[in-house]
């Protein structure tokens, strides 16, 4: 469904749970792992459309390592590049 040049004014969206709003066209997902939405769109003439979507989050792993010496002890994490901290 092409919900930008369609003449759809209303929307809804569910689940709502992790949307910053239910009723736009183009909500913002707040999500941690997999979810699917339906929207029902609707124009000012009645007519309704439907649709699904599936956000996936790809997880990258983090790997920790220590590295011990006399004065200094350093922390490194990698995940999706690499960060020091000592």
């Amino acid at each position: 469904m092409d919900i930008n040049n369609s003449g759809f004014t209303q929307y809804n969206w569910s689940p709502s749970t992790g949307l910053n709003n239910n009723e736009v066209k183009e909500p913002v997902a707040t999500v941690s792992d997999r979810i699917t939405c339906s929207v029902a769109a609707r124009t000012p003439n009645g007519c309704i459309a439907t649709d699904d979507i599936t956000v996936t989050v790809y997880h990258t792993p983090t790997y920790m390592f220590q590295m011990r010496s006399l004065r200094m002890v350093a922390v490194i994490m990698i995940s999706s590049g690499l960060s020091l901290l000592g």
